[in-house]
């Protein structure tokens, strides 16, 4: 027997289910260096690609600087910003 909806038409859960069913994360490899593991990553990154990331990792902010970085070439990161 077909569910219908109120609008009379057929259930479509079996074609667009996966939107409504909650995954559970994978779990990672301890070697990764296996097929197994292989394996195991790339279901992971299939994983994550598909769920939405939690506050605050849901956005992206980047900072742009004019500058030319040939004057900075021989500081390091560390001396920018402890200031010596």
């Amino acid at each position: 027997m077909t569910k219908v909806g109120p609008q009379g038409y057929a259930a479509q859960e079996k074609l667009f289910g996966y939107a409504t069913k909650k995954r559970r994360a994978p779990a990672l490899p301890t070697e990764d260096n296996t097929p197994e593991g292989l394996r195991s990553l790339l279901e992971a990154n299939r994983h994550y690609r598909e769920v939405p990331w939690p506050e605050p990792f849901n956005r992206t902010t980047h900072h742009l600087h004019l500058g030319d970085a040939r004057l900075h070439m021989h500081e390091s990161a560390w001396d920018r910003t402890v200031g010596t």
